[in-house]
């Protein structure tokens, strides 16, 4: 080499040096910096995740507490049952009381004459025929009492052969409903007793004249069929000459009841004076009705 070449070659060496340790820091800077914007946005995502999480856990929290409702979880494939604290209020127990829980221990708690419905819903869910399992029983509380509860619950994870591994639900004490039921239930079956052991004539009708029911007692004061007395409906039992009985259909409307005497038709077409008793009420349904309660007052010819 020559010396112009050696003196050439020294003096580029600092500065490409200078250069290639710049351009090395920067990038290491660079990538610090990412390595560590990254990890901040992690951690930030994470927290988000976190605080969402809590917030939902919060919110389905509230929604078990607003309508008062236990919570189950079934390892269907293990049986291992998991219940919450409300569960175990339910029945009379604390959860610390129940211990673990197998459904073995939850089957032998359901009144006898309803696990046949519950086995038959719960597997018509188990092959997929409904969407969830929803059923009403009765479950033994400790102190022996049966309470009504709404049961219902849907599978969420299904084993890769198809069978069920993972179901949960909840529990809603119904018992104060139920009993509200069988009253109407038992007023009912009283009113139709009284209804049909009358001895005075009973009907039932509508509004518009037509005739729902009629009792066995009015069946014989017109001389004519359950059915019949349908068919003719309120026209066509009572004359439409006399004017009193719109008289008692516009006092009923203001007062709810009216009472007179009226004339009216039997099968045969015979007349006779019937007191009529007219009283206003709505079904369950909020229909509209009106009880007529009937005796022929007809005095016998001297």
């Amino acid at each position: 080499t020559t010396a112009a070449f050696e003196t050439r070659q020294g003096s580029l060496a600092p500065w490409l040096l200078g250069v290639s340790g710049s351009l090395l820091s920067g990038l290491l800077a660079l990538t610090i910096w990412l390595l560590g914007s990254g990890r901040a946005r992690a951690l930030g995502m994470a927290q988000r995740i976190t605080a969402d999480l809590a917030h939902e856990r919060q919110r389905l929290h509230d929604i078990v507490e607003g309508t008062n409702v236990a919570t189950w979880v079934w390892h269907v494939q293990t049986g291992h049952l998991q219940l919450d604290e409300r569960w175990a209020s339910m029945m009379g127990y604390g959860l610390a009381q129940l211990g673990p829980q197998q459904i073995s221990d939850w089957s032998n708690r359901l009144h006898p004459e309803d696990v046949n419905a519950v086995t038959a819903t719960l597997k018509r869910h188990f092959r997929g025929e409904t969407e969830y399992f929803e059923c009403e029983h009765r479950i033994r509380h400790r102190d022996g009492r049966w309470v009504w509860v709404l049961d219902r619950g849907k599978v969420s994870i299904w084993t890769s052969t198809g069978k069920p591994s993972l179901m949960s639900g909840t529990h809603m004490d119904i018992s104060d409903r139920q009993a509200a039921q069988m009253a109407l239930r038992t007023s009912e079956e009283n009113f139709r007793q009284l209804f049909e052991s009358s001895l005075h004539g009973i009907l039932q009708a509508m509004p518009n004249g037509s005739i729902q029911y009629a009792n066995q007692a009015a069946c014989q004061l017109f001389r004519l069929t359950q059915d019949e007395i349908r068919q003719r409906g309120r026209a066509g039992l009572v004359d439409r000459h006399d004017s009193r009985f719109h008289i008692l259909l516009a006092q009923a409307m203001l007062s709810g009841h009216a009472r007179g005497e009226v004339t009216m038709h039997r099968g045969d077409g015979s007349q006779f004076e019937c007191e009529l008793s007219l009283t206003n009420y709505l079904t369950p349904g909020g229909k509209a009705c009106n009880n007529l309660f009937l005796r022929d007052v007809t005095k016998p010819t001297p």
